[in-house]
């Protein structure tokens, strides 16, 4: 969904992989997106390395065509991998804010205000 600057994407996978980022990327780039992606994975518990690389190729592709991307929502596994990999100078990320103690469940409005705000 294009919301002016922001081009928001869910990808509803439990399991992130290199393929699925393949096809988001093909499918963001026909797009024509906005000043800012935010890709939504609240519902990706695990993921892989070659995913999280072609996560960041996907955002040098963005920034070439003069915009960028912004993960939201990483959880469970993913989120390890993603800080074990010391991902967060090449992929930025916002965690999100939890509307309850340990559910994964966040106020995706609120981040995206945030986002737009900035």
């Amino acid at each position: 969904m294009r919301l002016g600057r922001i081009t928001r994407v869910l990808l509803p996978v439990h399991r992130l992989l290199h393929s699925h980022v393949d096809e988001l990327t093909r499918g963001i780039l026909r797009s024509r997106p906005g000043k800012l992606v935010v890709l939504n994975l609240r519902h990706t518990m695990q993921t892989t390395t070659a995913a999280l690389a072609a996560l960041i190729i996907l955002r040098r592709k963005l920034m070439d065509a003069g915009s960028d991307l912004l993960i939201w929502g990483l959880c469970g596994q993913a989120n390890w991998l993603y800080e074990i990999c010391r991902m967060h100078n090449l992929l930025p990320r916002r965690q999100g804010r939890s509307r309850g103690t340990h559910t994964g469940i966040v106020d995706e409005q609120a981040d995206v205000e945030a986002c737009t705000a900035a």
